[in-house]
């Protein structure tokens, strides 16, 4: 949700504060003696508060001074006394003091010799690490951020990998400002907002208005299956300057999408409308093709093929190869292999330009906060008469028009020229099936024979194609056959149409494992054989915060027919089971007949993102789901 700060209506949620000092160095003995919180009981560590300020001087210079108290829990805990500090190159980092605090309230100090900078030409780092820190001790920080840049203020995030106590944001902003406060899942937590009039702290005669966000026990982000970006799953605030107004001068100072993408524009204009022989290799690739959607496939297949996919280069970087040259040595990156089909399409008259988008590991693009630093990719925007289509030849298996799930996202900014629009992306859908039929012999010594085939469409297949080791196919088939039956001896493999990537993949497997049954007297017990069984619950936390978002949406379905010899005969196999939710469901089903038993197996997602109100009922499916593959079918030796 986006509130302007002059505009919104604050609600003011009453709740009692911890007993926490924040002056640096008066550490309460109830924080000395501390020794841990019921909300997180494996912390290592407990943020006590973290508050930030921040300024507007009378010289237009923003100054942000921040204030952290950590008690440290355990001896992983320890890890946070090492702290890095990173800033923008052409700020200053002033008034800096750290210092620790021993169970029994002894300090010990920080000294100026210890404090290292490092880092690049665009961003540094200060380095120090806190001394006498011990489990049980108390560790506080404190400095001052000045910049000259105060079209954006620091971003602020209430949130970590570890549990927060108090996490409070001021703002001073002097009359005339008017900034944009993009709040990102603040709703979540136990909020409390307010906005008054307050002395303005570079001179006590002038007023400004004090903004105060402030959370309270918040719990920790860690890492989890199915997240995305972990920022964005944090409870934070982006600010952005909107206007300026005095008695002289109504100035409105926010950016647009246009002043972006004419940034964007000076860098890559050369890049994009270059010859050097592109235009005669366009029209020589195209030369049999008859369509408009066939010249574009052909050129997207040669670039994407024959153009070998290196590290990538940012967009605005000044190593980007020209266009000419990733032709010349055939290898590029994922920008640069853009750039290059982008360049070769314009060249026979397609309407070719790029697109730059945050992928999901990037995370979630904010179109109301307009800021380069969003975005990490450039792809190809392509328009054949009334069809868009969305290319990246730099996945080397994905064909034409489909993204895989780390590129399709929902948003991204059209450069056209000068001109920026945001778009809505509406590639394929990235749902996917995987299908596996099995034929199993069961032997009179024990052993497990079979013949597996297994075939992967679309997304599925792309994903698999990245994931074979081409250079030793053998030794990537028997260590994904070792990940379910440990003992297993591959006989034979076959890969159909591994590179043809506009076709489903198709692996055709057959291989044994000894002693695969337990022998228990007169029976036989033994769990079926299935490759896509779920060993264990992804899901463990109790609790989850914060969504979970699937790559994309699958279907898996497999069939296993098992044959045993006539001195075997069944006994028990197991009931069916059946396990839903909206979008979501997993069933399973034994069939028998006198020397045979078939497994139906299948699993439909037809959905990526579920709620945190969801977890429980979907924790709950998935520990369902890992009971079911636990089976196991008895028999009786005749």
């Amino acid at each position: 949700m986006k509130t302007g700060l002059f505009s919104f209506l604050f609600l003011l949620l009453i709740f009692t504060l911890p007993s926490f000092s924040q002056d640096f160095g008066d550490v309460s003995d109830e924080e000395l003696q501390l020794t841990g919180v019921a909300e997180d009981p494996e912390a290592n560590i407990v943020i006590l508060f973290d508050r930030g300020e921040i300024k507007i001087s009378p010289h237009f210079k923003l100054e942000m001074e921040i204030h952290k108290r950590i008690k440290i829990l355990t001896e992983a805990g320890k890890e946070y006394a090492n702290v890095k500090i990173r800033y923008w190159h052409e700020d200053k980092i002033k008034n800096l003091e750290a210092a620790s605090y021993s169970p029994d309230g002894k300090k010990h100090e920080l000294d100026d010799d210890n404090i290292y900078e490092e880092g690049t030409k665009k961003w540094k780092d200060k380095v120090f690490a806190i001394p006498g820190v011990d489990v049980g001790s108390v560790i506080e920080y404190k400095y001052t951020l000045y910049s000259d840049y105060i079209t954006n203020l620091e971003p602020w995030f209430f949130q970590s990998n570890e549990f927060t106590k108090l996490s409070e944001i001021c703002v001073y902003l002097p009359l005339g400002f008017k900034y944009s406060a993009l709040e990102k899942n603040l709703i979540n937590y136990n909020t409390y907002k307010n906005s008054e009039l307050a002395r303005n702290p570079f001179d006590f005669r002038e007023k400004c208005t004090k903004y105060t966000w402030r959370l309270t026990d918040v719990p920790p982000i860690k890492d989890e299956p199915y997240m995305f970006a972990k920022h964005d799953y944090y409870a934070q605030i982006l600010f952005q300057l909107v206007a300026y107004r005095d008695a002289y001068q109504n100035v409105t100072l926010a950016k647009r999408w246009d002043n972006v993408a004419e940034r964007v524009w000076d860098n890559l204009e050369d890049y994009i409308d270059q010859d050097g022989g592109l235009e005669d290799l366009a029209k020589e690739k195209t030369a049999d093709c008859s369509t408009d959607e066939e010249k574009a496939r052909t050129l997207y297949n040669f670039v994407r093929s024959q153009i070998k996919t290196t590290k990538n280069i940012g967009f605005l970087s000044n190593g980007l190869k020209e266009p000419q040259d990733v032709y010349k040595e055939k290898a590029a990156g994922s920008n640069e292999k853009n750039l290059l089909l982008i360049n070769l399409l314009n060249h026979i008259g397609l309407e070719a330009r790029p697109l730059l988008i945050s992928t999901r590991s990037h995370g979630h693009l904010s179109t109301t906060w307009v800021q380069l630093m969003q975005f990490n990719r450039l792809i190809t925007y392509l328009k054949i008469g009334g069809k868009t289509f969305y290319l990246n030849p730099g996945e080397t298996y994905s064909p034409f028009g489909v993204l895989t799930p780390e590129y399709n996202v929902e948003e991204g900014l059209l450069i056209d020229k000068t001109k920026g629009q945001i778009v809505g992306i509406k590639a394929p859908k990235t749902r996917g099936n995987i299908k596996v039929k099995t034929n199993a012999l069961i032997k009179e010594d024990g052993s497990l024979y079979c013949s597996t085939d297994i075939n992967y469409t679309k997304i599925n297949a792309v994903l698999k194609r990245e994931d074979i080791d081409r250079d030793n196919l053998s030794k990537y088939i028997e260590d994904d056959f070792k990940d379910i039956f440990a003992d297993a001896v591959i006989d034979s493999f076959e890969f159909v149409d591994l590179d043809s990537v506009d076709k489903p993949l198709t692996i055709k497997v057959s291989y044994h494992v000894p002693d695969y049954v337990e022998n228990a007297g007169q029976l036989i017990i033994f769990e079926p054989p299935l490759l896509l069984e779920l060993k264990k619950n992804p899901f463990v936390r109790e609790k989850r915060t914060f969504a979970v978002d699937f790559k994309h949406q699958t279907s898996h379905s497999e069939t296993v027919k098992m044959f045993f010899p006539k001195s075997m005969k069944i006994s028990e196999i197991p009931q069916k089971t059946s396990f839903k939710m909206p979008k979501l469901k997993f069933t399973k089903i034994y069939f028998d007949s006198d020397n045979t038993i078939e497994i139906t197996r299948s699993f439909r997602l037809g959905r990526t993102h579920f709620g945190s109100s969801e977890y429980a009922k979907l924790k709950q499916i998935y520990e369902k789901i890992v009971q079911s593959d636990q089976d196991k079918i008895v028999l009786n030796k005749i």
